[in-house]
């Protein structure tokens, strides 16, 4: 689609996006505003309101979208495979009536 939107086309996408969002950052706050809710329902009259983006899930850092990464260390690794292994060994079917 982006190959055949013209400059003129993307720049009046972005600004329908900014007068009704949609996409990711859309369904995020749509979903957060569950919890949200329930939380502003069951406050107690003295505390104070919840703000609905304390309730945005984060994702790395929050200005470049890039998620923090960790290298595992080979006994995470080990650890990690044996759980794995032991799962698809359990899920194999062993009754032979089917």
């Amino acid at each position: 689609m982006l190959r055949n939107m013209s400059v003129e086309q993307l720049k009046e996408w972005i600004k329908f996006d900014e007068l009704e969002p949609f996409g990711e950052w859309r369904d995020d706050r749509r979903f957060a505003s569950i919890p949200y809710f329930v939380a502003c329902m069951l406050r107690s009259s003295t505390s104070q309101a919840p703000k609905l983006d304390d309730f945005l899930l984060g994702f790395g850092d929050e200005k470049s979208g890039v998620a923090p990464t960790r290298n595992q260390s080979p006994e995470e690794q080990r650890r990690a495979f044996e759980i794995w292994a032991k799962a698809w060994a359990g899920a194999k079917r062993t009754d032979k009536t089917h």
